[in-house]
């Protein structure tokens, strides 16, 4: 087939950058492709246009992609646009899938044993991890404190840093150093490797065997890489490897959308390819098929300020849509009840987006109370077992039970400042002999100083109170009274957990009610398939990578949150930062039609105050009927014909949410505001009766006397009974007698004398 049969078959729907990216097969290329360009279809007709015009076998073509998932797209688009055409696919893999290849190679035509053994359990992995920290530590690590660890590992093989260079890495672990090379020791021991390995050692074999490489560079001399900003650094590395000889390397990617940097993203290799691949050529795609313009025009305008990227500009082809919108609250647990109150009537793909599971909870909280459906994209369950979490239930249960040793044990030094390791095991060891209360048994250890006292006697006051505490109350005495904070701070813990844990709290009556609802939510989040149905789909923007919806709402776009760093101190802060503002992109990019985001009136929001500046201002003329209306009234009392008195908590565009003093919420328009609105009537003033004529005020020139008939403005006429200056003392009949400063009301016009 000829180009010009294959572009009327198969390119005729492309716009000119996507035809001038299909015909670019030889050499290096890089082909930065923004948002919605249509990169999938691109990579796929060019593989066709390979085969089909070029003369290229399929098994000479090799196609990396970020996922698994994407691998499989990829194959099934190709097999039902080129099924007839082209029965024969190019190899379409996983970099890991290619690196185990490379493995697989060299053991087997190398006279090699492979390496290792791949170890794909990951509970073994996840043990391991646990029982070097417990070695190292001498206690137990929560399951997202070994998760959490087990991504500093990978990050730091897919980064390539050397051993010396590991205690550089921000991980919350001072011996990280330490347990790295106690894994790595592990693994070999076991003859195991993990996936991360796998990378490690196809690297080792391309860069040692050089009868290997050559035999990988003559097997696929044209290389295809999706979805490269993502790709590590050591990815990038095989990559290089592989391309080295044949030099015919096709990149896509956009460093705007790089959001992985946790796992070692690498963007950096996009802004060097030119470097790397000498006499390499840079296309772009920069027509978006998905979002409205005025969503395309906020985003552009935001992703604009970020350093360290190449100039390109997003161009829509939709027409108009509706404007961005930005939902006004008082604080940050208003974003729940108006999204529940959203999700109930939703009718089309809507989509609440957030940059970590924690601030899905309250919502799947309050839609699981409501019986209202919805789906959810990758939850776990790693909040429950955060360190905050599980020693906030600690100090729960050993208010229920202070004779619990193993919980006493495990909590005394995170709230009793001044309480040693010796009292605490003097005092579990006298309750366990008495049966009495742990913290009394302390008050009697002889060496127990008077700070360690006083600690003692506060939680022996305080424990106990947090039993008839309400759930809110409880969590405050924890926190601040029982200086939990103090603990937290000191270790660097998320204090967000506890944010999460007080929105959760608003639900309870009490503390061991919330206990019981974190039980049930954890397993709600960690069944094998959570709710389904409806329109509203629950997911971090890393998860919504690649997809699409009709509506975006985008949750907890608040400072501390997202973005997590505000105020970039070093390099490290600044990358940071760069990828929060990429994050927050992406996030926006995800709405086809309409997307709203929430700004807190008492929380700083960055990023939404910085989208919303950009946003198209209305104009209303001075005469306008708005021009005088508060449409944005958030903030403002209301008081309800019926319900009472209130507050509205959240508003957007003459919707708003009124919080009543009842603890009922009511969504209303500012019309119904108006119709059902108490109204207090009060009774118009009387007029004041008119002042005297200036020359009937005048004192009469006899001076006053007693019986001289005197007349008032307002008492009307009466009879002189005494004066004595200043003041003059009268009778009215209607009114009785009256004293006034004589001058001062004859001067304004009050009273007149007659002779």
């Amino acid at each position: 087939m000829d180009r010009e049969a294959f572009d009327r078959k198969y390119a005729a729907r492309l716009n000119r950058q996507q035809q001038e990216a299909v015909h670019a097969v030889e050499g290096p290329v890089l082909l930065l492709a923004v948002p919605g360009s249509g990169k999938t279809t691109v990579l796929v007709t060019r593989l066709g246009y390979m085969l089909c015009c070029c003369g290229i076998a399929p098994d000479q073509i090799l196609t990396m992609t970020y996922t698994r998932a994407a691998a499989g797209e990829m194959k099934q688009r190709f097999a039902a646009l080129f099924g007839q055409d082209c029965p024969h696919p190019p190899e379409i893999r996983t970099i890991n899938g290619v690196s185990s290849k490379i493995i697989a190679y060299y053991a087997q035509n190398c006279g090699k044993r492979p390496p290792f053994i791949l170890a794909e359990d990951e509970s073994a992995l996840a043990k391991l991890v646990s029982d070097l920290y417990r070695d190292l530590c001498g206690e137990y690590p929560t399951q997202s404190v070994v998760k959490e660890l087990r991504k500093s590992i990978a990050y730091a093989k897919n980064m390539m840093l050397p051993e010396e260079r590991l205690g550089e890495l921000d991980t919350g672990f001072e011996k990280f150093p330490e347990l790295y090379r106690e894994y790595g020791k592990a693994l070999r021991d076991n003859e195991w490797m993990d996936y991360d390995d796998q990378m490690v050692y196809a690297k080792k074999i391309l860069e040692l065997h050089e009868d290997v490489r050559t035999y990988f560079q003559n097997r696929f001399p044209y290389i295809c890489v999706d979805e490269s900003q993502d790709t590590s650094r050591i990815q990038h590395a095989i990559i290089r490897l592989l391309a080295g000889k044949s030099g015919n390397i096709f990149m896509v990617g956009d460093e705007d959308q790089s959001i992985y940097g946790f796992r070692a993203a690498y963007p950096d290799a996009l802004m060097q390819f030119e470097q790397t691949y000498p006499g390499a050529r840079v296309l772009l795609m920069e027509e978006n098929y998905r979002s409205t313009p005025e969503i395309l025009r906020a985003a552009d305008a935001f992703i604009r300020k970020n350093h360290h990227r190449r100039p390109k500009t997003i161009h829509p082809t939709r027409a108009s849509g509706a404007a961005v919108r930005v939902i006004y609250a008082m604080d940050r647990a208003d974003q729940y009840p108006w999204l529940v109150n959203m999700a109930a009537s939703v009718r089309e793909e809507t989509a609440v987006l957030y940059r970590n599971n924690d601030s899905a909870l309250p919502l799947i909280d309050l839609l699981d109370r409501g019986g209202i459906p919805y789906r959810c994209r990758r939850m776990d369950d790693a909040f429950f077992t955060h360190r905050i979490v599980a020693d906030i239930r600690d100090i729960i249960a050993l208010a229920h039970d202070q004779t619990d040793a193993e919980t006493f044990l495990r909590i005394y030094y995170k709230v009793g400042g001044g309480i040693s390791k010796k009292a605490a095991e003097y005092a579990c060891q006298k309750s366990r002999a008495t049966g009495g209360s742990i913290l009394r048994e302390l008050l009697g250890f002889p060496q127990l100083s008077q700070y360690g006292r006083d600690s003692a006697a506060a939680l022996l006051t305080m424990l106990p109170m947090l039993l008839q505490d309400t759930a809110v109350q409880g969590l405050s005495r924890i926190w601040d009274g029982l200086r939990y904070r103090d603990y937290a701070e000191r270790q660097k813990l998320d204090g967000g957990k506890y944010e999460i844990l007080c929105l959760l709290a608003r639900q309870e009556t009490g503390l061991e009610g919330l206990c019981r609802r974190l039980d049930e939510l954890q397993a709600l989040v960690s069944a094998p398939s959570l709710p389904c149905g409806g329109g509203l789909i629950l997911s971090t923007v890393h998860s919504s990578k690649g997809l699409e919806y009709d509506t975006v709402y985008l949750l907890d776009v608040l400072d501390g949150i997202l973005p997590a760093v505000t105020e970039p101190k070093d390099a490290g802060q600044q990358d940071q930062y760069q990828e929060e503002r990429r994050l927050f992109y992406v996030a926006v990019t995800r709405a086809r039609n309409r997307l709203y985001l929430f700004a807190c009136r008492n929380r700083e929001s960055a990023f939404a105050d910085e989208l919303r500046r950009g946003l198209p201002r209305e104009y209303i003329g001075p005469e306008d009927v708005f021009a005088s209306l508060n449409t944005e009234p958030c903030g403002k009392h209301y008081r309800h014909a019926e319900k009472g008195g209130g507050v509205i908590r959240a508003c957007c565009r003459g919707q708003c949410m009124v919080a009543y003093a009842s603890g009922e919420t009511e969504f209303l328009t500012l019309g119904q505001m108006v119709d059902r609105r108490a109204v207090a009537w009060r009774a118009p003033d009387r007029p004041a009766p008119a002042a005297l004529p200036r020359e009937q005020a005048a004192l009469p020139p006899s001076g006053v006397r007693p019986g001289q008939r005197a007349v008032h403005r307002v008492f009307g006429p009466g009879t002189v009974l005494s004066f004595r200056d200043p003041i003059v003392e009268i009778r009215f009949p209607a009114k009785g007698d009256k004293k006034f400063v004589l001058s001062d009301s004859v001067q304004r016009g009050l009273l007149r004398l007659e002779e």
